[in-house]
């Protein structure tokens, strides 16, 4: 069997099945997309113009960052300890009037991409003013990207107000089909920022144009409060009753949610983007993303921008994710190590419906993926994969990215050595103790 390229990891973790971690399995691409998935005993059954062994590495799906504000990375942690609404309206709101220009876009989200795709990150959702820049900085990244048409209710440099949104959005659309790595969606701000109108008018070009719509939702406890002050009804129930709420809804945030608006997105099948990192340093709290799933709520993971996450990191994403809902919960069984890499996975790629494409490790998938070093200093040794992956790997411990099999970042690979442990181990000691390790913990569980 012919094949452009195959690579050889120490582990496979495909997604699909949940749970299945492959040893002794070569994965091949052909023509952009995985062929193969065998054993190493049917690798002389191949024909590749080129085979990498890629030695202590675990190979997996990129990782998909459902929501991100990529040109605030020039905005990184600015504004501390302050509330949402001060955030917005003393830091973030000031600064982008002054400084908000197509340039200021472009290099953010140069700058941004950049760090998603050496962190993991083949695909993203940004939403942000003049999307046609941003869009032109993380493709220059080499990133998946499906970039928001950016809708509010208030006038900005860009456009004089919704219905110019609208249009743009449009343009937008159509400057994006020869590109098969971007698409467009919709992206109103808030039911709070956009008039019930533009709301509805842009979930109807979504639904005309074949694509999904993004929203910030619920993301404090003042949020919905006022909400039911203005609408009579929480954000979750005001976006249902004027028909914003669907398959093709990314609800990102939902923080603030009662059982019954849970009930109601489940019923809706849209989707909810958790952006723990962000939610956190900013005080808003966090998603009940333990109910959300088990709710049956399609639920994926997102960064939010720098400014307020200080991080494009998906791994600080997973490891915060894990961390919150076993300790607000106080259930150490709480969103398992499965759960959360499928939301930054597979999940992410149903929410902007790619599942298709993207988001696993299966045979005719485009091969966007990960090589993740496990023999650094932060990771070995090496007891439980997916738990490593989870809660140990950092973003530098990516070796290598592959979207749609072309390579765009490879780094120098450097396996522990004496220098990175310090003088009390030597590697062949460290692998000694690990595999001792290991036969203990297979022992017991026989």
């Amino acid at each position: 069997m012919k094949a452009d390229k195959i690579l050889i990891p120490r582990w496979i973790i495909p997604v699909v099945p949940r749970g299945a971690v492959l040893e002794g399995h070569f994965l091949a691409i052909r023509d952009g997309r995985i062929s193969a998935i065998a054993p190493i005993s049917e690798l002389a059954d191949f024909e590749a113009d080129e085979i990498e062994q890629l030695e202590n590495c675990a190979l997996m799906p990129g990782l998909i960052n459902c929501h991100t504000h990529a040109s605030m990375n020039l905005l990184r942690c600015v504004g501390p300890d302050l509330t949402t609404p001060q955030w917005l309206t003393e830091c973030i709101w000031p600064i982008e009037g002054k400084l908000m220009s197509p340039e200021f876009v472009y290099q953010g989200a140069l700058l941004g991409g950049a760090e998603m795709i050496h962190g993991g990150t083949t695909m993203c959702h940004d939403m942000y003013f003049y999307g046609a820049e941003a869009a032109r900085g993380l493709r220059g990244n080499g990133l998946r990207v499906v970039e928001g048409a950016f809708v509010i209710g208030f006038p900005s440099k860009e456009y004089s107000g919704e219905a110019q949104c609208l249009q743009g959005a449009e343009k937008l659309f159509a400057s994006a089909a020869d590109d098969d790595l971007l698409s467009i969606n919709l992206a109103p701000h808030a039911p709070y920022s956009v008039s019930k109108e533009a709301l509805q008018a842009s979930m109807q070009l979504a639904q005309t144009l074949d694509t999904t719509w993004q929203i910030h939702l619920s993301e404090t406890d003042e949020e919905r409060e006022n909400a039911i002050k203005a609408f009579g009804c929480s954000p979750v129930e005001y976006l249902s009753r004027i028909g914003c709420l669907n398959e093709s809804t990314a609800a990102v945030h939902c923080v603030s949610l009662s059982d019954r608006d849970i009930e109601i997105l489940s019923k809706s099948g849209a989707s909810v983007i958790h952006c723990p990192v962000s939610n956190m340093r900013l005080g808003c709290g966090a998603s009940p993303v333990a109910k959300l799933l088990e709710a049956g709520v399609n639920t994926a993971l997102g960064t939010d921008g720098a400014a307020s996450a200080c991080t494009l990191s998906m791994f600080e994403q997973m490891r915060t994710a894990g961390m919150i809902a076993k300790g607000f919960s106080k259930d150490p069984c709480a969103l398992n190590v499965n759960q959360i890499i499928e939301m930054a996975t597979i999940n992410g790629a149903k929410a902007l419906k790619s599942d298709e494409r993207v988001g696993s490790l299966e045979i005719g998938k485009d091969a966007d993926l990960i090589a993740i070093d496990l023999s650094r200093f932060v990771t070995v040794p090496v007891l439980d994969v997916l738990s490593c992956l989870v809660y140990a790997v950092e973003a530098q411990c990516v070796y290598q990215v592959w979207v749609k099999g072309g390579c765009v970042v490879k780094k120098q690979h450097k396996s522990a050595q004496k220098s990175d442990l310090g003088e009390l181990l030597t590697k062949s000691d460290l692998m000694s103790w690990q595999n001792r390790v290991c036969e203990i913990l297979q022992d017991g569980s026989r």
